[in-house]
């Protein structure tokens, strides 16, 4: 939070306070002033003055808060400030060329190691001071995670596969449960073999549009300034600064390029993720458990929801016959359906992606329609396909309860198509029965039953 200081407008100095909590190290609350005093500036004594002010409100305030204040202070004169707030200056070490012009002042030195310098950042040419504290937490993990990147020699290989592809494999099982999980068996088989995986670490700290290219050179340019190779050390300083630059440029024409082909809701799923911003969490109800039983546990909640609906009972349902038998769906509407598809919808853990779906529409069209029409004479949902991804969306915040969390889940993408059909079939037969003027709600008030007579 900003500290209110009434900072003079001729001063470039801001004043932030750092607040204590139980989930960090901090015992104090800490006030940091961060500092440039321009070379040859006229208002040095006006800025001793107003560090020696604000020292002295910040200790009226609260007797327990820390101080720091660092910055860039050039050629003022700084004894005052250490004479009449009593901080002591901890960095030692020369900054820029044999002058210490990048300076620390703290009443915290004894939690802290001494000031360390490294490698200047950017073009600049004053080295970086490292200020690190006697104990220190636990590192923050980095983040690993696998891609299978398209490219177009694997989507060309995947493609001369899948069209000489024999399906006799999964015509001979004896359901069509069998027949979708073989189905789904061997597509996931052929994607994990045509499509390699990638893995990528990725440091918590981690810009977007960072590299290993751009740290290996970071790396370099870091030794041959350590070593004191001036003139390599500026040229692998160039490297870097030219690197970073086309990363981001790269960065900003993919981001882009992808938001201008999904539908309009992915900009702003975008925008918070470039701005780091974070969903309501439930980290709270899973403090005290490990992951495993936390997900056993919420999953058991909403599978709880539905278990206490009482089973359909199909003997008693009213019979209306001779019934007509099930439509028969034909490999083309299939084959539209697939074509269809939007590829910027999420898909489920298990489905290959919906991209090579819609690629490869017609090959895959031949089994699914078989196993579309089983299911129809059969009668049966195949158990592969009522498996969902489930993410739990919190109603209120904090969350303290299963009960404040709703089920957000995932199905299947071959299942969607399937009930696709269905729906579609469903509304053909119930929407004529709908009186147009039946009202369903007013102001939150029911007002008139829906009907599903026919009109008179």
């Amino acid at each position: 939070m900003v500290f209110e200081a009434n900072t003079p407008p001729s001063l470039e100095i801001v004043w932030v306070k750092l607040k204590s909590s139980s989930d960090t190290a901090w015992r104090h609350d800490i006030v940091v002033g961060v500092v440039y005093f321009p070379p040859r500036c006229p208002y040095g004594d006006e800025m001793c003055d107003h560090i020696v002010d604000v020292v002295d409100l910040v200790r009226a305030l609260s007797n327990s808060t820390t101080l720091l204040i660092a910055g860039d202070f050039n050629d003022l004169d700084t004894q005052p400030i250490e004479l009449h707030t009593l901080l002591r200056q901890v960095v030692l070490e020369p900054t820029r060329g044999n002058s210490i012009l990048d300076k620390i002042f703290t009443d915290m030195g004894s939690d802290y190691r001494e000031p360390t310098t490294c490698a200047p950042l950017g073009k600049s040419d004053h080295l970086i001071v490292s200020l690190q504290p006697l104990t220190r937490q636990a590192p923050r993990q980095n983040v690993n995670f696998s891609v299978r990147p398209h490219r177009d020699s694997s989507v060309r290989s995947f493609g001369q596969w899948i069209t000489h592809a024999n399906w006799s494999d999964v015509d001979e099982q004896p359901d069509a449960s069998l027949q979708a999980e073989r189905l789904q068996e061997i597509l996931t088989a052929r994607y994990h073999s045509h499509f390699d995986e990638v893995s990528i670490k990725r440091r918590v700290n981690d810009k977007v549009w960072m590299n290993n290219r751009i740290r290996r050179l970071i790396t370099t340019r870091n030794d041959h300034h350590d070593r004191g190779d001036m003139q390599s050390y500026k040229q692998a300083r160039n490297v870097v600064q030219r690197e970073i630059s086309q990363a981001k440029k790269n960065f900003g024409a993919r981001k882009v390029h992808h938001l201008r082909r999904t539908e309009p809701g992915k900009w702003h799923q975008q925008i918070k993720g470039l701005t780091g911003m974070r969903k309501s969490s439930v980290s709270k109800l899973a403090s005290d458990k490990m992951p495993a039983e936390f997900a056993h546990e919420l999953n058991c909640h909403f599978a709880s929801i539905c278990n206490r609906l009482p089973s359909l009972d199909v003997s008693a349902l009213p019979a209306y016959l001779p019934s007509l038998p099930p439509p028969k769906i034909n490999r083309h509407e299939v084959y539209k359906r697939l074509k269809k598809l939007n590829a910027s919808k999420a898909g489920h853990p298990g489905d290959i992606p919906i991209r090579l779906i819609k690629e490869f529409a017609y090959e895959i069209s031949e089994p699914l329609t078989t196993i579309f029409n089983n299911c129809l004479q059969t009668g049966h949902f195949p158990s592969c396909w009522k498996t969902a991804s489930v993410c739990p969306v919190p109603k209120t915040t904090p969350v303290v309860d299963f009960s404040q969390l709703r089920p957000l889940s995932i199905t299947p993408i071959l299942a969607r198509v399937f009930e696709g059909f269905l729906a579609e079939w469903m509304m053909a037969d119930v929407k004529p029965m709908i009186r147009p003027t039946a009202i369903w709600e007013y102001e939150g008030q029911f007002c008139e039953p829906l009907s599903c007579e026919p009109s008179r």
